[in-house]
């Protein structure tokens, strides 16, 4: 049970950075587009990589498309790792490059266990797993309808014609 909150809690927290990261990049969108500038990046880049953070982290709260959405996250931090601090000799730079690297395992993390507990992911696997249910039920009470009615027509052609001699 720990494992679990545990688990829903990481997502959490890992979603949340991309829920506020993208909100900034939004929010102060001219700080961000001279950022980008300032790495040789587009500047026109900010404003989508800034939508794609908010959704894909909104999407990681949520739990729905778990693998994909931290696999797509993970791609994201590499390149923002490889395209913005790419310094590794000033210290500060390595220290930042190395939380990249820390949130694209912890996001790898996440496409290797799928698991998505309270989530849309696991609400959607559940609901597989009861329509699979009543489908097998169903088969087995037509089943057994088809058996009983079976039953109750031989009986009726049994009542019908009773078994006679022939002459």
């Amino acid at each position: 049970m720990f494992a679990t909150i545990f688990a829903f809690l990481g997502r959490l927290l890992i979603a949340l950075l991309f829920i506020v990261e993208g909100t900034n990049k939004l929010l102060q969108s001219g700080a961000a587009r001279e950022t980008f500038a300032n790495a040789d990046v587009s500047p026109d880049l900010a404003v989508p990589v800034g939508i794609a953070q908010l959704v894909l982290g909104l999407m990681l709260a949520a739990g729905a498309w778990t693998r994909i959405v931290a696999i797509l996250l993970a791609l994201l931090v590499i390149l923002e790792m490889l395209f913005f601090y790419n310094a590794f000799t000033d210290p500060a730079i390595s220290a930042i490059a190395l939380r990249n690297i820390a949130i694209a395992g912890g996001l790898l993390s996440l496409f290797a266990y799928g698991q998505a507990r309270w989530g849309y992911d696991a609400m959607r696997e559940q609901r597989k797993v009861d329509i699979a249910e009543r489908d097998a039920q169903l088969r087995a009470s037509e089943t057994e309808r088809a058996q009983a009615e079976a039953e109750r027509n031989r009986a009726v052609r049994d009542v019908a014609a009773p078994n006679r001699p022939n002459y």
